[in-house]
């Protein structure tokens, strides 16, 4: 009844505006609200104003807080190699394999980016090929768990983007790293 004296009231105002000289059938049996706007009676909005449908705010709630947790899980995205290689040690295995068991277990990861970098020594064409050799070395382990080949994409910036800028072994070391990205829908 609110919202048909609302449209009663709304069109007396455009009539009323108006320039023209036809009659406006203001009758309540002429004026009905729209089949959208019952419909939207029907939809759930959440405290923060997005509307879900028929999903109970609920299950919206504990599934985020749940994908939040899990996220929390992976303790670091970075896994490490050694001088001049592209074989993945035990304990990137294990790194990489708490990634995948989550990859595998959320379908809100839309992609993976795997970056590759090397450290310094060595020509930036050979850090290049290197950095791209760790980048598909990752993704060929976490496609042997059952991550999707087609979700994955390799990117090889060689020795261009260093996380410790220091010239000795323990920034060399740091730098020698694929990096997992994941995008979550």
């Amino acid at each position: 009844m609110k919202k048909n004296l609302l449209v009663t009231a709304s069109l007396l105002v455009l009539a009323s505006c108006a320039n023209n000289t036809q009659d406006v059938d203001l009758r309540e049996e002429n004026l009905s609200v729209s089949e959208a706007i019952e419909q939207q009676q029907d939809v759930t909005r959440l405290n923060d104003g997005i509307e879900y449908g028929d999903i109970d705010s609920a299950d919206i709630n504990e599934k985020t807080l749940q994908l939040r947790q899990d996220l929390n899980n992976i303790t670091t995205n970075k896994v490490l190699f050694k001088f001049d290689s592209s074989a993945l040690t035990a304990e990137a295995q294990e790194k990489l394999d708490v990634i995948a068991n989550f990859v595998l277990a959320k379908d809100e990861v839309s992609a993976i980016i795997i970056n590759g970098h090397a450290d310094e020594r060595g020509t930036r064409e050979y850090n290049l090929a290197l950095g791209e050799r760790r980048a598909v070395a990752v993704k060929k382990y976490l496609v042997g768990l059952g991550v999707k080949s087609e979700n994955i994409e390799t990117i090889s910036y060689g020795k261009e983007q260093p996380e410790d800028p220091a010239h000795n072994e323990a920034a060399w070391a740091t730098n020698r790293r694929s990096v997992v990205l994941l995008e979550i829908q």
